[in-house]
Formats: structure tokens, C-alpha cells, sequence
């Protein structure tokens, strides 16, 4: 006999209309198995009322009983427990009567006999049954259990049969795939994986199958419409007590969103990293009360410091700041304003580790959260302390330069002006004195020449050295009216000027634009005859002084219909005459201060025009003009519309 456990007992429900027989059947049948709890009916009425008020796990019932016989109480059984154990246990058996019992559901069907043997048969067949109906019933269970899981999933579910093909999906899965289950069922895995990942999700598949148990993988899936998207799979493979497979079930979500953020603060990593590493800018992250939190490589390298000398600090008692009382205050300030949300731009002295001090031009940047309130500061600054000086060298420059100028304007017109005034008295006296001839005017003529060719050098070299300076505050110029007034102040004989620029307007300082018209069309002028073209050693200022037919045009470049005359990538304008133009060989140096190939001439003019060009940011370069002249064209002008 089995030993009874509480949890597994039996209940059987005993029918018979021999009351004595039930009671010696449970008596025996207690003593084989333990687990085995028998109660009794003696007619199939009492036996349905008995089955309407309590559970039972299996029913033994006579055949030939009053009233409703043991298939009649079958098949009534059967209307409302379909799968509960059922032994038809009966003295007076027949092919006929185990035919319609088997037809009707029977679970057992045993013919009473002689002795007790059969007690422990009986015992066995109710046992076996109510274990396969408990196990039926668990399946069946955990089957629904499995079900309600896969339905009310938050996530997407697949259940897999043994080729890899849709057996089952949830609502989840068909939101996500674009496709309806019964358009899934029987179709391969293949129909969701693009083809650049065929090969790799089938290695999952192949995995997944040969260790028959989870895997994890993430890769991309194409939906029903064609649109791609990145998907979360956690693959399991069901197996029972002897390892065959059972279910395969995948679970998987739709993280196309939570990828592209994950590449997009990769890339915003990735990108503050180099900003952060940048060489040439001192970065440091504080809390708003000026606790150092961290600081980039090249602002330890400008005090020779650790991180972990700085960080923890205040930022005025780390070796980037002054020690002055003044200093730390001002500091302070800056970072009170920076925490109240203001962007506080500063220039300050840094002590460095050489004992020197560096010149920093900085920024403290407020940074906030969702709700609006400063949780950090960033002070970004770059050491400007090269550019210091080199401004202040160019200021020295510039000063030495207008000491220059105010010499040569004083100091070298005095003389001048005295030479000029003595000649022409000399060349009166001789003339009272009647003293002529001899070439004597010649020579003063010559000495006034002379002294009118040192006047003009002094003046270009004066404009040369103001012109060059950068221009502060252009203003908007009309181009057809600055070339018309500038040639207005120009001897241009019997030359034409031709404006192309319609109402356009640039940028520029005023008066240096017209000084730029002016030299232009005094070169063209006096070097752009018509004549015959000088052979490449000829003069660089085109040969000749005639000027008869001479057009000079002013025109606007388009940078999208530029010419091998003057290529460019950007707006501007153009100066060109319809000249001799200079020999390609020749323009190297036309821009040379001095480079001249008039005995007039004094070899600025060019010279100041680039000087100009520069000051206003542009570029100049000399070319040959669509007729043969020379082309003049200024780029990188800044043009009003």
C-alpha cells in the first residue's frame, strides 16, 4: 500500500446499488493506495446530486443499476465534465455494453470478479486516470496561463514551430510587424529580416535551436510596408524532462526610437569629447556655487596641474586665478551672475606654471534642467595672450608708422616747399637779370619737375600708409555712383567710361573706394592705349600714354558664370579697359610698391589699391580683359540687396 499524502489525495465517488459492495470497495481500495478517498452513492441520482455539491477526481460506477443505468449516467456526466475519470466497474460485462461505454467516454472499463486481486487493479486504473486527467488539466492550465501572458503582454510575442515558422502571434506583434497573424502563420522568419541580415539572424536561429534555451539579439526587421526598424528579441526554447523541444516563443519590442537616441547622444558625446579635448580651449565644469567639478587637459596643462588638485575646489582658490582680493571678488561675481542664468563674458589675467600670467578670454555658460533651474556652469575661455601681443606689436607698428608719416609730412614738405619757393625765385632773378639761354630754364624746369615728382611720392607714400589699415565701419556705397564720381575727378582725355552694375550696392569705407576708381582709371588712362600691344618685355603698365578710344568698364562678377580671366568663387566687381593689357609674364609684380614703368610715375597707385583691397577683406588679382586690356577684379565683397 501507497502511503496517503494530503496533497495528493483522491476522491472517488462509489456507485452501486449494493450498499454493502461500495463499502468493502473503499475499505480495499484505502488499503492499496493510501491517497484514495472513496465516498458512496447506491443510485445515479444520488450520485449527480453528490457530483453537484462537491469535486470529485474520478467516479466508479456499476452498469446494470435501477432507474438510469451506468451508460445513461455516463453520457450524463459527460454533458458537464467532459475529461473527468470515469471507470464503468461492472459484474455483468459484454462486448455491447463496453462498446457503448467507450463511445460514451469511458475513461476505464473493468468487469467485476472473484477474490480481492482485483482491488489492487482497480486501485491502479483509478490512479493512472486521475494522474493523466491532473496532468491534462495543469497543461491545459498553464496553456491558458501562456495564453492570457502572450495577449496582455506589453511587449511583442511570436510563438515559433519547429522549422522556425509562425505558429502564433499577439496583438502587440502584428502593431509592430504591420502584418495580421493569419497573414504570418506558416511563413518563414526569413519574411521580416531584410536580406543584409539574413545571415546573421539565421546564426541566431541555428544557435538558438542546437542549445535549446534563450537567446538575446538586436537587429533590424522590415515591416509590412517595407519601413526598416531595430528590434529587441529575448528567444526561448521550451523543453521537457527529456530535452525534446515543446515551444519556441519569442518576446521582442520596437527600440527604433531608443537606438536612434542612443546614436544621437553617442554622436553628442563623441562631439563634446573633441570639443572637450580641444587643444586651443580651456574648459571647466562647475556648480552653480563655483565648485570645481571637472576641467579638460588643456586647462590642467596651463597650470601644470592634476584633476584632483582642482577638483572640489572654489575656482578662485585653484592656481588658475588670482590670489588679489579684487580678483577672487570679481570671480565670485561672475559666478553669481552665471548662476542666476546670466552668459558672463570676461577677459582676466590667469597666473600660469612658469610664474607668468596668461591672458584668457572667456565665457561662463549657465546650464539648466528640464524645469528651468541652473544645475552647472561651463567656463569655456581660449588664451589669447599670443594675440595680445601681437596686437600690441601691431599697435607699435602702427604708431611707428604714423610717426612715420607725420615725419615725412613735416619734416620732408618743409624742405620741399622751401626748394620750391628759392627755384622759382632763382628762375625770376635770372629772368630780371636777363640771364637766359644756355639750356638755364632748361635745367630749372628740370628742378621743378623733379621737385613735383618728390610731392607725388610723399603723397602716395602717405596714402599708402593709411589705406592699408582695416576698415571699422563701411558703409552702403552705390557702385555706378562711386565710379562716376571718381572718374569726374580724373583727367581721362578722350577716354568712356561704361557702368554695368546697375543699382547694385556693397559695403566700403567711401573715400578709400574712390581712391580705388581714381588710381584705376589713372593707370588705365595713362598706360591703356588702344595702340599696338607691347611684346612681353615691354612696360608692365601698358606702353603707351594715348588714350584716343580707350572704353574703361565697371562691372559686377557672378560667381556662377566665372571667366579664365579672372576665376572666382564669390561675389565682387571688376575694373576693365579695352587697352593693350599686360603681358601675362609681367603682372607678378604689378602690385609692388615702387613698380613702375613710367619716368612720371611714382608706383604706388596699384600698390594703394591692393593696400585698399586688403583693408575691406577682398582680393585683387590682375587678368587679361575679354577684349585684351587688363581686367582688375575684387573678390569677396559684400554686396546689399
Amino acid at each position: 500500500m501507497l502511503p496517503g499524502r494530503e496533497t495528493d489525495t483522491i476522491r472517488v465517488l462509489h456507485v452501486d446499488d449494493e450498499p454493502d459492495f461500495v463499502d468493502m470497495v473503499a475499505t480495499f481500495l484505502r488499503r492499496e493506495d493510501g491517497r484514495l478517498t472513496v465516498e458512496t452513492a447506491t443510485s445515479a441520482d444520488d450520485a449527480l446530486d453528490r457530483l453537484a455539491d462537491g469535486a470529485f477526481d474520478c467516479v466508479i460506477s456499476d452498469h446494470d443499476m435501477p432507474g438510469r443505468d451506468g451508460i445513461d449516467f455516463l453520457e450524463t456526466i459527460r454533458e458537464e465534465r467532459p475529461d473527468l475519470p470515469f471507470v464503468l466497474y461492472t459484474g455483468k460485462g459484454s462486448e455491447e455494453v463496453a462498446s457503448k461505454a467507450i463511445s460514451a467516454g469511458v475513461t476505464e472499463y473493468l468487469q467485476k470478479e472473484s477474490g480481492t486481486a482485483q482491488y489492487a487493479v482497480l486501485a491502479n486504473r483509478i490512479t493512472n486516470a486521475v494522474e493523466q486527467y491532473r496532468s491534462k488539466r495543469a497543461v491545459e492550465e498553464s496553456q491558458k496561463r501562456l495564453s492570457l501572458f502572450v495577449e496582455q503582454s506589453p511587449f511583442a510575442v511570436v510563438e515559433w514551430d519547429e522549422n522556425f515558422e509562425f505558429a502564433s502571434v499577439n496583438d502587440k506583434a502584428e502593431d509592430v510587424l504591420g502584418y495580421s497573424e493569419a497573414e504570418l502563420v506558416g511563413e518563414s522568419w526569413e519574411i521580416i529580416v531584410p536580406e543584409s541580415d539574413r545571415d546573421a539572424v539565421g546564426e541566431v536561429v541555428s544557435e538558438l535551436l542546437a542549445a535549446g534555451g534563450g537567446y538575446h539579439s538586436i537587429n533590424e526587421n522590415v515591416r509590412a510596408d517595407g519601413e526598416r526598424i531595430t528590434c529587441e528579441w529575448h528567444n526561448r526554447v521550451v523543453t521537457d524532462e527529456d530535452g525534446e523541444t515543446v515551444a519556441i516563443f519569442s518576446q521582442f519590442q520596437d527600440i527604433t526610437d531608443r537606438k536612434q537616441r542612443e546614436e544621437r547622444l553617442s554622436t553628442v558625446a563623441r562631439r563634446f569629447e573633441a570639443i572637450l579635448e580641444n587643444p586651443l580651449t580651456l574648459i571647466g565644469l562647475l556648480r552653480p556655487d563655483g565648485t570645481v567639478l571637472d576641467a579638460n587637459r588643456t586647462s590642467l596643462d596651463l597650470i601644470d596641474a592634476s584633476a584632483d588638485e582642482v577638483t572640489g575646489k572654489k575656482f578662485w582658490n585653484t592656481p588658475w586665478w588670482t590670489r588679489s582680493e579684487t580678483g577672487q571678488e570679481q570671480l565670485r561675481e561672475w559666478i553669481d551672475r552665471a548662476a542666476d542664468g546670466e552668459h558672463v563674458r570676461f577677459e582676466a589675467k590667469h597666473p600660469v606654471s612658469d610664474g607668468e600670467t596668461a591672458t584668457i578670454d572667456g565665457l561662463i555658460h549657465p546650464v539648466r534642467d528640464d524645469e528651468g533651474a541652473v544645475t552647472e556652469l561651463v567656463a569655456i575661455g581660449r588664451n589669447i595672450t599670443e594675440h595680445k601681443d601681437r596686437e600690441r606689436a601691431l599697435q607699435r607698428e602702427r604708431d611707428r608708422l604714423d610717426e612715420f608719416a607725420s615725419i615725412v609730412s613735416h619734416d620732408l614738405r618743409s624742405p620741399l616747399t622751401v626748394a620750391r619757393g628759392r627755384t622759382t625765385l632763382l628762375a625770376e632773378t635770372l629772368e630780371d637779370a636777363d640771364v637766359g639761354g644756355g639750356g638755364v630754364d632748361e635745367y630749372i624746369d628740370s628742378i621743378l619737375h623733379a621737385l613735383d615728382r618728390m610731392e607725388n611720392i610723399i603723397e602716395d607714400s602717405l596714402t599708402l600708409a593709411k589705406q592699408g589699415q582695416p576698415v571699422s565701419e563701411p558703409e552702403p556705397i552705390a557702385l555706378a555712383d562711386a565710379a562716376r564720381d571718381s572718374w569726374d575727378s580724373v583727367e581721362t582725355a578722350d577716354a568712356t567710361l561704361a557702368v554695368a552694375v546697375g543699382d547694385d550696392a556693397i559695403l566700403a569705407d567711401p573715400s578709400r573706394l574712390r581712391s580705388v576708381f581714381e588710381n584705376l582709371f589713372r593707370n588705365s588712362v595713362e598706360h591703356g592705349s588702344t595702340g599696338n600691344r607691347p611684346e612681353a618685355d615691354d612696360s608692365v603698365e601698358h606702353g603707351c600714354d594715348e588714350s584716343a578710344g580707350l572704353t574703361i568698364t565697371v562691372g559686377r562678377v557672378d560667381p556662377f558664370h566665372t571667366s579664365t580671366r579672372a576665376p572666382t568663387d564669390s561675389e565682387g566687381f571688376y575694373v576693365e579697359d579695352d587697352g593693350t593689357g599686360v603681358p601675362a609674364g609681367a603682372r607678378e609684380n604689378v602690385f609692388d610698391a615702387g613698380h613702375t614703368s613710367s619716368d612720371d610715375g611714382t608706383g604706388f597707385g596699384l600698390a594703394i589699391v591692393e593696400g585698399i583691397a586688403e583693408a575691406h577683406g577682398w582680393d585683387v588679382r590682375l587678368s587679361e580683359g575679354a577684349d585684351g586690356g587688363a581686367r582688375f577684379t575684387f573678390t569677396g565683397v559684400e554686396f546689399l540687396e
